[in-house]
């Protein structure tokens, strides 16, 4: 980091951001034609090559991992988390369904751990995609003489998932409410002309997100289930966990 002078990486920069390369995406009450002009006129660098970025891929997990880190805080938060999917790949479309029957006020986790066993101050489900492979993971934060009862009941639900097909109202609210939270998303302009842009970076062209509501309507209860199945695998999980000393269970302290 200390040789990390202006100099230097302003030649990091020119390099790896050359103006040829920028995407654009301007929504809004504009005249398109005007806009490619001007464009046209600023942006008139050669096309430049870009060194590429690949870090080596992970290994996927054969065993269980942990981190725990110890903290004299009054509550304890735990994620269970898994291997998930690429920008790119069909499973981000049941992983995403997955996500939505578990998470919410009305998912399963907050019904089953908040309201019924009073577990939670908080818990909640995500699936992250990227251009490598993201993860999907649990969350909860909760007391710490909880911790074990909580671990336990995260895992209750996942294995539910894994061996029971959901019913077909669950799975059309877990559907209904992706695709409306996701037109809502997209009122502003400045959100639509991200996501746009991104999308296009992301080399799933400007216009995915237009199908994004088709791609969740065609989630099926055996494609969550089969998911659920190639993903929720006991032996793929890691366990992040900070909490005071006396809290952490005894299976995590190995």
């Amino acid at each position: 980091m200390a040789r990390l002078e202006p100099g230097l990486l302003a030649q990091y920069r020119a390099r790896q951001y050359p103006a040829a390369a920028v995407t654009l995406s301007i929504v809004g009450d504009v005249d398109p034609e005007e806009v490619r002009e001007r464009v046209r006129r600023t942006l008139t660098a050669a096309p430049a090559a870009r060194s590429a970025i690949a870090p080596a891929g992970e290994e996927p997990p054969q065993a269980p991992r942990f981190a725990v880190k110890t903290l004299d805080k009054a509550q304890a938060h735990l994620v269970v988390g898994f291997p998930g999917a690429r920008l790119s790949d069909e499973s981000r479309w049941p992983l995403e369904v997955l996500s939505a029957i578990l998470s919410g006020q009305g998912g399963r986790l907050f019904v089953e751990l908040r309201d019924k066993r009073s577990l939670a101050y908080s818990v909640t489900s995500f699936s992250m995609e990227g251009l490598d492979p993201g993860y999907f993971a649990v969350y909860i934060g909760c007391g710490p003489g909880k911790v074990a009862e909580a671990l336990e009941g995260i895992r209750n639900e996942l294995r539910r998932l894994r061996e029971e097909p959901i019913a077909a109202a669950e799975l059309e609210r877990a559907r209904t409410h992706l695709i409306g939270t996701h037109a809502i998303s997209l009122q502003r302009n400045s959100a639509r002309a991200a996501v746009y842009a991104f999308d296009e970076c992301y080399g799933l062209g400007a216009e995915a997100s237009t199908r994004y509501a088709a791609n969740v309507s065609a989630v099926s209860a055996a494609d969550v289930l089969a998911t659920a199945q190639r993903v929720l695998m006991p032996s793929h999980e890691v366990i992040a966990l900070v909490a005071p000393e006396g809290a952490v269970p005894a299976e995590l302290r190995r």
